[in-house]
């Protein structure tokens, strides 16, 4: 029996305490792309599934984005 991506569910319960940690957090999202073992763009707003140009640029390609800036 094979499994695919598509079938396995991962839950990564991860509990922010302060406005530093979720911008950490966030700061860690937006560089993922970037990493050796993806090496999907060079710069973290070239990646378009990347919430990283909203915060950066202003530029909102998606109307379900919550600004975490309003939240602290």
């Amino acid at each position: 029996m094979s499994t695919s991506w598509a079938t396995i569910s991962i839950t990564a319960n991860v509990h922010i305490l302060n406005k530093e940690m979720a911008f950490q957090k966030l700061d860690y999202i937006h560089n993922n792309p970037l990493a050796e073992h993806w090496n999907l763009v060079k710069d973290p707003n070239d990646y378009y599934y990347s919430t990283c140009s909203f915060y950066e640029k202003g530029i909102n390609n998606f109307d379900f984005i919550k600004d975490l800036r309003d939240e602290y």
